[in-house]
């Protein structure tokens, strides 16, 4: 989890967001299961085991490593960094 200092930085120096507006803005336009790993991904499906829900993210941006030709918009990067 990220405060809102780190946020903007990150999405500043890496996105261009200009603005905490512009920031926050990005980050509710863009869909973070497309960068991020989820259980799921790993599973195919929940893992009853630890009581983990599909949809729990399993590594942020893990998707990036796992797919070299992974196309990452900068809305769905910056959805990554607030989940």
């Amino acid at each position: 989890c990220l405060g809102g200092g780190t946020y903007w930085g990150l999405c500043r120096l890496l996105l261009g967001a200009k603005t905490f507006k512009e920031a926050m803005a990005l980050g509710t336009e863009g869909d973070h299961h497309n960068v991020d790993m989820l259980v799921g991904d790993i599973y195919g499906g929940d893992y009853g085991r630890f009581n983990l829900k599909a949809s729990t993210v399993a590594s942020a941006f893990g998707k990036l490593v796992m797919h070299e030709e992974l196309q990452v918009s900068p809305a769905d990067a910056a959805a990554s960094c607030c989940t």
